[in-house]
């Protein structure tokens, strides 16, 4: 996800901490090619209920699949 005005991409981790994606090699790793049409805008009051953790500068030790099967979507 991202904020309108922000141009920085960020995957939600557990216990609803966003972590930016530092590159888009590293988005294209973790998401596949199509990654960016899967990025959704939230607004800054949705930013706020979020935390934000380290950024992901590789695709090790950030498994999104796992992350994804623990969210609760919204």
């Amino acid at each position: 996800m991202k904020r309108p005005a922000d141009r920085k991409v960020y995957a939600v981790d557990r216990g609803d901490v966003l972590r930016w994606i530092i590159t888009e090699s590293v988005a294209r790793s973790l998401y596949g090619p199509q990654w960016n049409q899967m990025v959704d805008d939230i607004g800054e009051d949705m930013f706020r209920l979020y935390a934000v953790g380290d950024p992901i500068t590789n695709f090790r030790g950030f498994d999104p699949a796992a992350i994804r099967a623990g969210i609760v979507v919204w």
